[in-house]
């Protein structure tokens, strides 16, 4: 576990981007909702997209 004090600055352009891409995939499930064989996609969770952002993960 990261005991490093994180800036709120630092950690607020990685959760919108991170939001955006989360956003982007949700899109795309619905508008697809309806085509057949297509199977609903997520994103990785927010604390493994900042450890992968890190490159402590």
């Amino acid at each position: 576990m990261n005991t490093e004090p994180t800036s709120l600055f630092d950690l607020a352009p990685k959760r919108l981007q991170w939001l955006a891409t989360r956003q982007k995939v949700v899109s795309e499930n619905i508008a697809n909702a309806d085509v057949s064989g297509y199977r609903a996609q997520d994103t990785q969770s927010f604390a493994s997209y900042l450890a992968d952002a890190s490159g402590r993960g």
